[in-house]
């Protein structure tokens, strides 16, 4: 399957909580679990997390299938950008279905 480069994937993440140091540096110090990942019907959420802080993800964007999720968690550094460790990639029953540690 061929997707498109990792780097057009950039600007498709959104910050997990709205949060002016998020916004200017990718990270923050809002320590609030997420609780579980559900995604959407018929996509995948990926998400972007932080070794400091694990209680949820710093950034997240959707997908559309799991071979794609499995493409942007192989090119994670070059796809997301944002100042995060690693991906996770959660399907609508919040199972991790590409990613992690």
């Amino acid at each position: 399957m061929s997707f498109p480069p990792p780097e057009s994937y950039r600007p498709l993440w959104q910050g997990w909580v709205r949060d002016r140091l998020l916004a200017s540096h990718g990270l923050t110090f809002d320590r609030r679990p997420s609780g579980p990942i559900l995604a959407p019907p018929g996509v995948i959420r990926l998400c972007g997390w932080s070794m400091d802080f694990d209680e949820r993800p710093t950034c997240w964007m959707d997908v559309a299938t799991v071979d794609e999720a499995n493409y942007v968690c192989e090119h994670f550094a070059a796809a997301c950008g944002w100042n995060v460790d690693y991906p996770t990639a959660h399907d609508a029953s919040g199972a991790i279905v590409a990613g992690g540690l």
